[in-house]
């Protein structure tokens, strides 16, 4: 097996940035209607800050996509 970019250990070139995201998805009563806790944060060392409620795949991608931008901006 050839290791990708990539595996192994990260570098970062400065300060890390650490976030944590858990989503908890199932059906109900055999159906396949979806639900999903969302719960997410930016910052580790502060705990959870967000929680949300899903019931659709494109809910529970535009809460990552959401969580994704608010990791990526530069904090002040």
């Amino acid at each position: 097996m050839t290791a990708g970019p990539n595996d192994g250990l990260m570098s970062p070139s400065g300060a890390e940035r650490a976030g944590l995201l858990v989503v908890r998805a199932w059906t109900e009563d055999g159906t396949p209607s979806l639900r999903a806790r969302i719960a997410y944060t930016t910052d580790v060392t502060r705990g959870v800050q967000v929680e949300k409620l899903a019931a659709t795949p494109d809910e529970v991608e535009t809460a990552v996509r959401m969580w994704l931008a608010a990791l990526l901006t530069p904090t002040g």
